[in-house]
């Protein structure tokens, strides 16, 4: 689901693995040890800085979000929710795009089947 709550100027994004609370400022994300959220994670580091995310992984996860923040260029960028929304989506849309390639030709074979 993608809540917007413009009283409280902020989102709710829950869609698959990735849960997130994101203010024009700042952005909270849950369940940073999951695997689809810590790619989602590379994913926005690599948007705002072009780096390598690998010099990261020690830091907690409020700090590389404030680092994100940081190195955001918004001469570039759109605003900092608008690339955290943009971000999430296609991670979202990229797992799914996966499982289909996946089942792909599974489903072929079965319609040749049907003909």
């Amino acid at each position: 689901a993608l809540l917007l709550r413009p009283s409280s100027k902020c989102f709710i994004f829950d869609i698959g693995n990735i849960q997130l609370l994101c203010f024009s400022h700042k952005c909270l994300i849950f369940k940073p040890e999951d695997k689809g959220t810590k790619n989602f994670i590379n994913r926005l580091h690599q948007k705002f800085s072009g780096a390598d995310s690998e010099e990261f992984k020690e830091f907690s996860m409020q700090k590389v979000l404030k680092l994100l923040k940081q190195d955001s260029n918004q001469e570039l960028y759109q605003n900092f929710e608008h690339v955290i929304l943009e971000t999430a989506l296609e991670n979202v849309v990229s797992k799914f795009r996966r499982h289909f390639n996946i089942m792909k030709p599974a489903l072929e074979m079965l319609l040749q089947q049907t003909e």
